[in-house]
């Protein structure tokens, strides 16, 4: 997608994760009764897997080797996920509900996983 485009495809691919993401944390977390660290790390992982495909495949229209893009990845995956881990429980222990909590840290994530994804994961090798 050339020029502004990527971010709209971004954003679009990010709303429909946050979609999952939220799903998945409030039946595991509301209708079964989880632990909020677990359903925070399904939720979290379900949601990757949209995101994942979608930017490579839609918005970056990545060419290079699967396996490259896969590691970079997982490098901003390890990062993304310790971050939203701290930020859900920090919020909630706080008194926030766990839904916001979670939508806090998507956004405060968001700017710099889209300059990873752009410059980083799915650049052109």
């Amino acid at each position: 997608m050339p020029g502004s485009r990527p971010l709209v495809g971004y954003l679009a691919v990010g709303v429909l994760s946050v979609g999952v993401d939220t799903g998945v944390l409030v039946a595991l977390r509301g209708g079964l009764g989880a632990p909020l660290w677990l359903a925070t790390t399904l939720s979290f992982l379900a949601s990757l897997v949209v995101n994942f495909g979608l930017n490579s495949t839609l918005v970056f229209a990545a060419r290079d080797r699967l396996r490259t893009r896969l590691a970079r990845y997982a490098v901003m995956v390890a990062v993304n996920y310790t971050l939203t881990l701290l930020i859900v429980l920090g919020l909630a222990a706080a008194g926030m509900p766990y839904v916001l909590a979670k939508w806090t840290a998507i956004a405060l994530c968001a700017g710099v996983n889209f300059a990873g994804y752009r410059r980083w994961v799915f650049a052109a090798a």
